[in-house]
């Protein structure tokens, strides 16, 4: 989970790998998703993914072995021996890697709640203002201003097409993110989950 959880960049090299999809994103046991990445790991040579998860092996858990079928439980037994001691926690890696802010993708109508709690944790966890921009509320301002006074500076939109409804608020939103001094980032075609 802690390697292929929600990474869509993973799942997209296990998929030209032929891996059926129950090993991706289904409900199959998570080390034989496991296996499967480790499958598609060798015919990723060249590819960033695959020197990003040596990188992390190596950097986090002192591993440098090349991640393979062969090798895949071997590697599994010792990430998961060393994700049980204290100093393997979310927050202990998060400080082992320097990270000084995280900026997370919210629901306008999110109430911020672990936000909050992670206010006096030593990264900075702050929301991103994600509206759904096919059904922007009237009161989406009010909820601007209770995400600001979360942390919030950022907006995130994925734009799959672009026509006058989307530009009309799309400039409403520019508009208010501009009154916050907030920095709006565009997703344009973006293509996901293939």
């Amino acid at each position: 989970e802690l390697f292929l959880g929600g990474d869509h960049y993973k799942w997209r090299q296990m998929r030209s790998n032929g891996i059926d999809e129950k090993y991706i994103t289904g409900d199959t046991d998570n080390f034989e998703k496991w296996v499967c990445f480790a499958k598609t790991m060798p015919k990723l040579i060249g590819n960033p993914l695959y020197h990003w998860t040596h990188l992390e092996l190596k950097r986090y858990f002192d591993i440098d072995l090349i991640l393979n079928e062969k090798n895949a439980k071997e590697i599994w037994d010792r990430v998961n021996e060393k994700l049980r001691l204290p100093e393997f926690s979310v927050k202990n890696i998060i400080r082992k890697s320097n990270v000084e802010v995280i900026c997370t993708t919210d629901n306008p109508y999110d109430d911020l709640e672990y936000h909050k709690e992670l206010k006096n944790f030593d990264t900075r966890v702050l929301p991103t203002f994600r509206p759904d921009l096919g059904s922007i509320k009237s009161d989406i301002a009010e909820r601007m201003d209770y995400f600001h006074e979360n942390g919030c500076r950022l907006s995130d939109h994925a734009i799959d097409e672009l026509n006058d409804e989307l530009i009309e608020k799309l400039t409403f939103l520019g508009k208010e993110y501009a009154k916050r001094g907030w920095t709006m980032q565009l997703h344009i075609g973006a293509m996901r989950n293939n």
